[in-house]
């Protein structure tokens, strides 16, 4: 295990990432969380989910100005019944505004 974590260290050192970032999970976020269900026996996340939590990030990586609601409901509702998935919002926004 240590020659793995060594590994890794080398990676990102070679990247220019500093060690504080070493569960900073980016860029292969995606590939892990599928390696970590797949050795627990689950199928992949679903790849709607997928864009779904890039495009919350990357939306919170744009919010200059403070919490505001710019998420686009209606476009990830219907992503989301498109997959056979009931809607998880019962009618509501899927984020609450800020006051």
């Amino acid at each position: 295990m240590m020659a793995s974590v060594n590994e890794y260290y080398q990676q990102m050192e070679k990247t220019g990432i500093p060690k504080r970032f070493t569960h900073v999970l980016p860029p292969n976020e995606i590939e892990y969380k599928n390696w970590l269900v797949g050795q627990n026996g689950l199928p992949p996340v679903e790849e709607w989910r997928d864009r779904m939590y890039a495009e919350t990030v990357k939306l919170l990586k744009t919010m200059q100005d403070g919490c505001k609601d710019q998420w686009d409901d209606d476009y990830w509702t219907a992503v989301i019944e498109s997959k056979g998935v009931e809607s998880p919002t019962n009618g509501h926004s899927l984020f609450s505004r800020c006051s």
